[in-house]
């Protein structure tokens, strides 16, 4: 018998209220992006502010991942209304994401943070949710921290109000976040930075039993492949992480 995927829930570390930046890394497919959306869609709900929601390049925002984002919104707020996207990252900065005409997210990309910041403030806008950060080819951005903080503050305005809420699959031990901030990521929710950095780490028994007793398992049997899909990570990168931070 086959088992149910289990959904990561992120809100205990994202409302953390002392954390500024709260970095989620867990299991494939286990309801990040559905988060990121719900959360978006829900403030928006509460206070009227528009979430915005960045990939790394202009060419991951688009408008099938705008329907994605949809599709997941709408397995978990059935009764929303006519979802639509206007605008485009070309030209406007941003893909606008609407719910019977009044915009409730903006989706972006930090490759195009000198173009997005003019569009966004902290009257209008609630936080940075930053999607699918980890990419498996391992191709990250020049001074990449430099425009996630530049996007962060011209939302927040040093009012400290606005979190930056990042979500990856557990591919790598070693990103351009970690290394900015020079966290050695450990396993469950960990507060760095006297609790203005949150990790949360997991990986679900569950799922890992899932896919053991699956045949992906016995294509991929003794590859770093099933050791990523059964909660390990694609690369190991604890040494590198060790190595960037020594110098």
């Amino acid at each position: 018998m086959s088992r149910k995927q289990v959904y990561i829930n992120i809100d205990e570390a994202a409302d953390d209220p002392d954390a500024l930046f709260v970095y989620i890394d867990s299991d494939r497919s286990d309801g990040k992006t559905t988060s990121i959306i719900r959360r978006v869609y829900d403030e928006f709900q509460k206070s009227g502010l528009i979430g915005v929601i960045a990939r790394r390049f202009a060419t991951a925002v688009t408008t099938d991942y705008a329907a994605t984002l949809f599709t997941n919104l709408r397995k978990v707020r059935p009764n929303a209304g006519k979802l639509t996207t206007g605008g485009s990252v070309k030209k406007d900065g941003g893909l606008k994401l609407y719910e019977d005409g009044k915009q409730f997210a903006v989706l972006c990309a930090l490759s195009k943070a000198d173009t997005i910041k003019s569009g966004l403030d902290v009257a209008t806008h609630k936080n940075l949710y930053i999607d699918e950060y980890v990419p498996i080819c391992g191709r990250y951005l020049p001074n990449e921290m430099n425009a996630i903080a530049e996007i962060w503050q011209t939302i927040d305005r040093k009012t400290y109000t606005n979190k930056v809420i990042i979500c990856s699959n557990k591919l790598t031990a070693s990103n351009p976040v970690f290394s900015y901030f020079q966290i050695l990521p450990k396993k469950g929710l960990t507060r760095y930075k006297n609790g203005r950095f949150i990790l949360l780490r997991v990986s679900n028994k569950g799922n890992a039993q899932a896919v053991e007793e699956s045949p992906l398992a016995e294509l991929f049997e003794g590859t770093p492949y099933l050791d990523y899909m059964t909660g390990g990570t694609l690369e190991s990168s604890a040494d590198l992480i060790s190595a960037t931070h020594s110098r």
